[in-house]
Parts: C-alpha cells; sequence; structure tokens
C-alpha cells in the first residue's frame, strides 16, 4: 500500500505543478493594464470590450508601446475588431503618462513603431528610450 501511495503522491503533485504552470504568466503587468484602461475609455461602447491579446509591442523601460486588439461595438452596434498602440510611461511615485490610442496593424509593423517614437518627441518632447 505504500508503493501505491507514493506513487498517487508523485502523479497528483506532477498534475498540480503542470496546473500552477498553466498559470504562470497569466497576470497583466501595469503598463498593459493601463493601455487597457486608455482603450476602453475610447471605445463607443466600452462595456461591449472583448479583450483579445494585449502585449507589450516595444519597450525602452520606463516606456512602453502596448499592442490592444479588442472587439467592441460601433456607433452602430456591429462587433468590430480594432487594433490599437498605446505609449504608456512610468514615473516617479507610480505616475503613469499615456498616449491616446493609435490605430496599428496586428503586429504593430516597425514603421508604426517608430512613428510612435518619434511622434513622442514632436509632441512632448519626450525622447524614446530616455
Amino acid at each position: 500500500m505504500d508503493r501505491f501511495e507514493s506513487i498517487v503522491g508523485r502523479s497528483l503533485t506532477a498534475v498540480l505543478l503542470v496546473l500552477l504552470q498553466g498559470c504562470r504568466g497569466k497576470t497583466e503587468s501595469g503598463p498593459v493594464v493601463e493601455a487597457k484602461k486608455v482603450v476602453s475609455e475610447y471605445l463607443k461602447a466600452p462595456s461591449t470590450a472583448r479583450w483579445v491579446s494585449a502585449s507589450i509591442a516595444d519597450q525602452a523601460p520606463p516606456q512602453y508601446i502596448v499592442h490592444v486588439v479588442v472587439d467592441a461595438q460601433n456607433s452602430f452596434g456591429a462587433m468590430i475588431r480594432n487594433s490599437y498602440c498605446v505609449y504608456v510611461r512610468l514615473g516617479e511615485g507610480g505616475k503613469l503618462d499615456t498616449s491616446d490610442p493609435n490605430e496599428c496593424s496586428t503586429p504593430p509593423t516597425p514603421d508604426e513603431l517608430y512613428v510612435m517614437k518619434v511622434g513622442l518627441k514632436a509632441l512632448g518632447g519626450v525622447e524614446w528610450g530616455k
């Protein structure tokens, strides 16, 4: 019976480890959460939003460009898939600076990311990576 209990115990431990491994990485980082908030404010019907994906497309901490894909109703009530890039900067004391969402490809092209970075300097004097 001891051998059987040992095998069952090891099997249960292995199953739990596999399940816990699957849960790792599911929490969203601060920049991703903030970008989703910004996109949500931009939507015509935010309560209909179904978040398809949200990930960091480029980073130079504390600066991030987050790519968000969302399905949401437009002004006519049709569900539309949109892809946005949002600039997020984590400042001193937890202060966050963000840009308005910019429509972009899925995934964003290097040119789109470059234009966002250059636009930061032109609009707000913020240099990427500094």
